[in-house]
């Protein structure tokens, strides 16, 4: 019998071309191996007759081809072009000379062979936006559709919080947010009303140690009265406190114990997060597990229904693992209520950037099944871990959901460090004189006029004071507006002068947007091998001593 026309023919092999210049070109070459692909693609790479082809204008690449008939006949053997997505214009000219799509590729080189895949399976690039920017719109599309599937499809839910659906085991997992104690009453509504832009589902008033109670009545009714879609929690050890909370429209209260349960089955209907006793906390995690489960019991016999269970994480070196054992244990054998995760004892007693804490603290809780995060802003370094849950406990459950590590999924909490290695940039070869600069000393200013700059964090705002003839401050969230409106004001600086101040400004700038100090005239930042310079030095003679 013959075979079939169809299982004879083979499948047509994708060609895709590559423009690139000729410093790029081998570095492109090491990046692009045609047998990862398979049989399907073919790629191949032009390099023009150019050193940098990434400065380059589509114009100019465009008038570069029309000079070469045999370099355009061979791009027209192609059905996709790439040209460095650092290109500025449009490639639509390029598209009508080669009769053949040519996109945008990308900024970043560790993309391309992302990149190939994306447009082997038919998808489109752009003619005027890199494909850095596509391909996040791309990964972007997926989170959020994963993201839909968990909160908006049907999960088994333990109970509803007025509005919201706690499930059993999350994920989906939901984020309570504990204002500041040291935010007087009369200010924390403006407070709630952030840590609900920042993703909060609950505002849970903290009531600080000492505080009067009609202060701390004020606090609760301020609380209340700011929030907009978020639930009221209230956070006290103060039993009457709980119950007038009650009258103000509280849903959650932190805590429930042994101790209080009797007094607080009168608002039995509200949710409760069960904790373990001071005691208890160290006599090991079977007494801990015996004990919540005791409690759990008699809320049951007294009608509670709405529980949430937090065994309570330890801070880093003083049990923290145990910790995560225990919680583990819970989850085993407390089966039918959700637990909550208190990321505040590891964010607020350890001297570490938030953000990395936060995230990794999600993961935990996305694999361990928590409903719900804790966190608090007590300390100024904490300030964002509200926002950063949030986003943390989206990806974690992304990839959660999907069985894959929370990487490359169109978000990230890269603040502070990038995951690709910073492309080492030098003059193009015409630039033949270098000269290394050393110290130049002190800024040259002009004479009868000078600038302060300051940083105000509550208000988000860079002040820019001149002192000159005229006595003026202007005020912005960043230094470009500021620079600006100085350059246009008529006021007169040497070119070193205005320099400095565009440096300060910049300083100024990043200071507010990481939350960090700044002054006028010293450095803001430090690199880590500087910073830590006298330690790592102390660590090597030590080991010297010891070996």
């Amino acid at each position: 019998m013959l075979k079939s026309q169809n299982s004879l023919k083979k499948e047509r092999k994708m060609k895709i071309g590559i423009i690139t210049g000729k410093r790029a070109y081998d570095l492109v070459k090491q990046k692009i191996d045609n047998s990862f692909f398979g049989e399907s693609i073919t790629i191949k790479i032009f390099k023009l007759e150019i050193e940098v082809a990434a400065m380059l204008t589509t114009s100019i690449i465009l008038e570069m081809l029309k000079k070469d008939e045999v370099l355009v006949n061979e791009l027209r053997e192609m059905d996709v072009i790439l040209i460095p997505g650092t290109v500025s214009g449009s490639t639509e000219e390029i598209s009508i000379l080669i009769g053949k799509p040519v996109y945008k590729a990308s900024r970043d080189l560790s993309l391309l062979k992302e990149l190939i895949n994306f447009v082997s399976s038919g998808k489109k690039l752009s003619s005027t936006i890199s494909a850095d920017e596509i391909l996040n719109l791309d990964r972007l599309k997926r989170f959020e559709e994963t993201l839909e599937e968990i909160y908006k499809n049907k999960y088994p839910v333990a109970f509803e919080i007025k509005n919201i659906k706690i499930p059993v085991r999350g994920p989906p997992i939901f984020i309570a947010s504990e204002t500041p104690t040291g935010v007087s009453p009369q200010d924390v509504g403006e407070y709630v009303r952030y840590l609900e832009d920042s993703g909060a589902d609950i505002i849970n008033v903290a009531i600080p140690i000492g505080e009067s109670f009609e202060d701390s009545i004020k606090r609760i009714k301020n609380v209340a009265e700011s929030i907009r879609k978020s639930v009221l929690g209230i956070d006290t050890i103060n039993t009457k406190l709980m119950l007038e909370a009650y009258d103000y429209g509280a849903e959650v209260y932190f805590s429930l114990d042994s101790k209080n349960i009797e007094e607080l089955k009168r608002i039995k209907e509200k949710s409760f997060v069960v904790i373990p006793s001071e005691k208890t906390l160290d006599m090991g995690r079977e007494n801990i597990v015996l004990e919540l489960e005791n409690t759990i019991k008699k809320a049951e016999e007294l009608g509670f229904r709405k529980l949430i269970v937090d065994p309570i994480i330890k801070p880093p070196c003083t049990g923290f693992v145990d910790s995560l054992i225990l919680l583990h244990d819970v989850s085993e054998r407390v089966k039918n209520y959700p637990f909550m995760l208190s990321f505040s004892n590891v964010i607020e007693l350890m001297d570490a950037d938030s953000v990395g804490i936060n995230a990794i603290l999600s993961t935990i809780a996305a694999e361990m099944g928590a409903s719900l995060i804790l966190v608090s802003e007590e300390s100024w370094k904490a300030r964002g871990s509200t926002l950063e849950a949030r986003i943390s406990s989206l990806m974690s459950s992304y990839a959660f959901k999907n069985k894959t590590p929370p990487i490359n999924i169109g978000t990230d909490l890269l603040l502070f460090k990038s995951k690709k290695k910073p492309v080492s940039m030098k003059p193009p070869e015409e630039f033949k004189k270098i000269v290394t600069v050393e110290n130049q000393g002190e800024p040259i200013m002009d004479k009868g006029i000078y600038v302060l700059i300051f940083v105000d964090h509550e208000k988000r705002l860079i002040y820019l004071c001149v002192h000159g003839e005229e006595k003026l401050c202007y005020a912005s969230d960043n230094g470009k507006d500021l620079y600006k409106k100085l350059t246009r004001s008529g006021v007169k600086f040497s070119n070193e002068h205005a320099s400095y101040i565009g440096y300060e400004l910049a300083k100024a700038e990043f200071s507010l947007k990481l939350g960090k100090q700044y002054e006028q005239d010293f450095s803001s930042f430090v690199e880590p091998k500087e910073k830590y310079f006298d330690i790592l030095k102390y660590y090597k003679n030590l080991v010297r001593d010891i070996e």
